[in-house]
């Protein structure tokens, strides 16, 4: 008898895992919709904090002038709508365009022509006074240009609303959702690069000395210098965290890749929050922390939309006017933005006795789980109450029905009137489409971003040429130029803060910083403080950087923006003669030393009459 020996499997005592790499990479509809929201309200606070220095950072009146943006800080390639004039109202009416097209971000109206046009008017309001912009600023930018290729509109917005066939689906993976996540790694990648410095690798003293930089350091910076055994432990998990985060992205496994990608958002969101909560630097981290909302992975949805979907939502029954197209679209975009989609909608001409009671009131009807129902302004109510983000405003909204009631009875009598404002609202089929045209492009311009990348670290960190001129233009014309230099190579050692004195016709001395406190030389206890905002923050902390250089433009202009501004606002008998600005230099050592505070005088000059 022969037995039949068994070769054993060389795989025996394990399973090889299945890798699907490219779907790993896949982003989810709703997740770019939370970012695409995220991004317009970011925007809007921008716009909201940049208008409170309108005339000084944006006319011929403030610290940037076309004259000397054009001959010294207009790089090569580089455009700007805001250049068209210098005028302040025209200034004024380009912000308020630009947040207009950012409503129409948040809303999803004709998403990819809205995110085109926040992006040109962006990066145009950026590229008008570079003096005052950080890593936020560029991410921002950066985060409008991909996101012209990207699906941001398919989910909690308008062209949801008007895309009845719902073709799209909730994961989805092309060309342009992978060169969204590989730009994000290369935020992090390539300011690892720039932290080639002893200073970050061997000594471990860059984030020692980031916190000690008085032009960014907070309150809770201040309190954290207590801590000087932790900067090193700090200085190492910031490198670790940076260079190995993003790997995350990329784990090729169709099980697990989600555990990862719920990890790596929220290590970083926290991240930013950090060094938002110990660093002056405003939008910044909310800019950076938003970005990270586009990898929240489906399954995460899928598990809040169970929770979402109660029977209390899922048995609400809205029956509407079929022959109102006005009122068809106005219960879409209510069950879209309240977050209602398993709520069920009827026309009313489907059961006698809800067109009979339509006729009667001229009202829809809203009806319960119990078969309550609810007409007019009480339905609109009770579906804020019952939705999942907005049930707070259903209670602010319910003392408003002597309001709400007879507003809506003038709408419901005046329909054709109302539905005009819907006639622009359209039915169309979305559908993600990416030509070979299209993958081509992308795949060049992720080529042309490591190219860009490698070249400004090797110059700014390694001292080495400039890359070609060609690239450099592209990259301009594009605004996708970028470098992740943040307090690298070495942060700032040579700090302090700045007293800007003016002298009055009546010998008077004003602090033009504060003009409410009295002018000292004694260190600040937040010096970072001393400035108004964010804007003004790193326009004095690149003001500094240019004395280096021995430049007189900038500081120049800087007198006398303040010599136009004072004089401008105040009476005769108080103006502005004379303008001293000093920089209180503080070098920082090693191990908590410091050198002596040396006043240094930027400039003194006299005011033009």
């Amino acid at each position: 008898m022969l037995l039949k020996k068994n070769n054993p499997s060389p795989t025996r005592g394990f399973t090889i895992p299945k890798f699907d790499f490219p779907e790993t990479l896949a982003l989810d509809t709703r997740s770019l919709a939370l970012l695409r929201i995220a991004i317009g309200l970011l925007i809007l606070a921008d716009l909201l904090q940049r208008s409170q220095d309108l005339i000084a950072h944006y006319t011929e009146f403030g610290v940037m002038p076309q004259s000397l943006l054009i001959s010294n800080h207009l790089t090569t390639g580089t455009w700007s709508l805001f250049l068209i004039s210098s005028n302040t109202w025209i200034i004024g009416i380009l912000f308020i365009i630009t947040g207009i097209c950012a409503i129409g971000l948040i809303g999803g109206y004709r998403t990819r022509l809205f995110t085109f046009l926040c992006w040109v008017l962006i990066s145009s309001l950026q590229a008008r006074n570079r003096m005052i912009l950080d890593g936020g600023d560029d991410t921002l930018r950066l985060v409008l240009f991909w996101g012209m290729f990207l699906p941001l509109g398919a989910r909690f917005s308008i062209d949801s609303v008007l895309d009845l066939e719902k073709k799209i689906p909730n994961r989805f993976i092309n060309v342009a959702a992978i060169a969204y996540t590989l730009q994000i790694a290369y935020i992090y990648w390539f300011a690892v690069m720039w932290k080639s410095n002893p200073v970050w690798l061997s000594e471990f003293r860059g984030a020692y000395y980031a916190i000690q930089m008085d032009f960014f350091a907070g309150p809770l910076g201040h309190w954290l210098r207590n801590f000087p055994d932790l900067m090193p432990a700090f200085n190492i998990a910031t490198i670790i965290v940076e260079l190995f985060g993003p790997f995350l992205l990329f784990i090729p496994s169709k099980k697990y890749a989600w555990i990862f990608r719920c990890i790596v958002v929220v290590n970083f969101i926290l991240l930013h929050f950090s060094f938002g909560s110990f660093l002056e630097i405003g939008l910044f981290a909310f800019i950076s922390a938003s970005t990270w909302l586009a990898f929240i992975p489906s399954q995460v949805w899928d598990k809040l939309q169970a929770l979402i979907n109660t029977p209390t939502r899922s048995q609400i029954k809205i029956y509407y006017d079929r022959e109102c197209m006005f009122c068809f679209k106005t219960v879409l975009i209510l069950k879209t933005f309240l977050v209602l989609p398993t709520s069920q909608m009827f026309p009313a001409q489907s059961d006698a006795n809800m067109l009979s009671m339509m006729r009667q009131h001229n009202s829809w009807i809203v009806v319960d789980q119990n078969g309550n129902e609810y007409l007019k302004y009480a339905g609109i109510v009770y579906l804020f109450k019952n939705s999942p983000i907005a049930s707070w405003l259903g209670f602010l909204l319910a003392p408003l029905e002597i309001i709400g009631t007879p507003l809506y009875e003038w709408v419901a009598s005046h329909r054709q009137i109302a539905s005009k404002l819907t006639q622009g609202l359209t039915f169309y089929s979305m559908q993600i489409r990416e030509a070979f045209w299209q993958k081509c492009l992308i795949a060049s311009l992720i080529c042309l971003i490591v190219f860009m990348n490698i070249s400004n670290v090797r110059m700014g960190a390694w001292g080495e040429p400039a890359p070609p001129l060609l690239p450099i233009w592209i990259a301009n014309v594009l605004r996708i130029n970028q470098s992740w230099s943040m307090f690298a190579p070495v942060p700032m050692r040579r700090d302090g803060w700045f007293v800007v004195m003016g002298t009055l016709e009546d010998s008077s001395a004003v602090n033009l910083l504060n003009p409410n406190e009295a002018v000292t030389w004694e260190k600040p206890e937040i010096a970072s403080r001393i400035y108004k905002n964010r804007r003004w923050r790193k326009y004095h902390a690149d003001l500094w950087q240019t004395t280096w250089t021995n430049s007189q433009f900038e500081i120049d202009n800087y007198v006398r923006h303040y010599c136009l501004e004072w004089n401008r606002t105040h009476e005769k008998d108080n103006q502005l003669w004379k303008v001293r600005v000093s920089f209180m230099e503080e070098f920082t050592l090693p191990d908590y030393q410091f050198s002596p505070i040396e006043q240094r005088v930027l400039k003194e000059a006299e005011c033009e009459k």
